[in-house]
């Protein structure tokens, strides 16, 4: 027990020197990056939207990222910071094709965009010099939503692009970010995080209702104001 708390000590000691930034001081990062997402249960969802896309099995959708955090700095250890970042969500499925009477027809490319200005609200946790864990809460308000396939039709070797409108999805999300952080010596910051959503994006079925859920990792710049 003795070792267990020596070893806190230490960590904790070693913790107090470890941020970069000088305590009182704001800085500001913009930062870009990608988001690997999709939408939990969402074969028992309501969303309505282009010749039942929701059929076949789910896959992941890649978005894009892009925004500014300012952040200040609280104590040697800690910080809090604040975004407003534009995230490109959604959910993708496999192609599925039916066939009958010489006649092939494929569905490709299926996904549903959901396009959110986020506000992230992040404590960040300096364990090491440059490295920082960090949790918080995140408001999401679409701003943009989209489902789109590609249709196949192999007698005529047609490629038809359907797009349009989602219908039945949330305004507001809310979600909790937890992950991590490094800030190399010239201010390049790498952070990966994953946004767990807690509200609904649309109701569900027999209980269960679809929820927002992302891995985003961006490279930002940092520097003090």
């Amino acid at each position: 027990m003795k070792k267990l708390f020596a070893l806190v000590a230490l960590c904790v000691a070693t913790v107090g020197v470890s941020a970069q930034s000088e305590v009182g001081t704001f800085s500001l990062q913009p930062k870009i990056g990608l988001n690997v997402s999709f939408l939990t249960n969402v074969e028992n969802s309501s969303i309505e939207f282009l010749n039942s896309v929701q059929e076949g099995d789910r896959d992941v959708n890649f978005g894009f990222a892009a925004g500014v955090e300012a952040e200040y700095q609280l104590t040697p250890m800690i910080s809090v910071a604040a975004g407003l970042l534009y995230s490109m969500q959604g959910t993708k499925w496999a192609d599925i094709e039916s066939s009958g009477m010489d006649l092939k027809l494929m569905d490709k490319d299926r996904k549903i965009e959901l396009g959110y200005l986020n506000i992230p609200i992040v404590a960040n946790f300096y364990v090491a010099k440059g490295f920082a864990l960090k949790a918080g809460v995140q408001m999401g308000f679409l701003v943009n939503d989209k489902a789109k396939y590609t249709y196949y039709e192999n007698d005529e070797q047609r490629e038809v692009k359907v797009s349009g409108d989602v219908k039945g999805v949330k305004k507001f999300d809310l979600s909790i970010p937890l992950g991590a952080s490094y800030e190399f010596d010239n201010h390049v910051v790498i952070d990966a995080r994953y946004n767990l959503g807690l509200t609904k994006v649309c109701e569900g079925k027999e209980g269960k209702s679809s929820k927002n859920s992302v891995i985003q990792v961006t490279v930002g710049y940092k520097f003090e104001l």
